[in-house]
């Protein structure tokens, strides 16, 4: 399950997941929520946390993060990705060096500075 953060910029989307993540998560909630954000901003920044009890993705909803992704690979220029959890980092950090933006890791701890440098003047879009 996933929740929008709060009270961040028009440019930033921020979603939080926890347990497990469904294909109806991403088709009524997440994807709708990019989309949303998009209509108005591009490039678009977004900030993740995975939380302690995530416990992954079902089958579809990991083909529509994979999908989507690859669709609006160009629309997203930062991402913040807050998360305690080595092997989220890890798969995350592979495809760092073919994401054509700036992607950051940030521990569970570190929610504040993650906010700050994806809000940062500095950083453009």
């Amino acid at each position: 399950m996933f929740h929008i953060i709060e009270n961040l910029p028009e440019n930033v989307l921020g979603i939080e997941v926890h347990g497990k993540v469904t294909h109806k998560d991403y088709m009524e909630g997440i994807i709708p929520a990019f989309e949303e954000k998009l209509e108005h901003h591009k490039p678009l920044k977004a900030i993740y946390v995975i939380a302690e009890d995530f416990t992954g993705m079902d089958i579809a909803a990991a083909w529509d993060d994979m999908t989507y992704g690859l669709k609006h690979w160009q629309d997203i220029s930062h991402i913040a990705l807050i998360s305690d959890i080595s092997w989220i980092r890890a798969s995350i950090a592979v495809f760092t060096p073919f994401f054509p933006g700036q992607i950051r890791f940030f521990k569970t701890d570190e929610l504040e500075q993650a906010k700050e440098w994806i809000t940062a003047p500095g950083i453009a879009i």
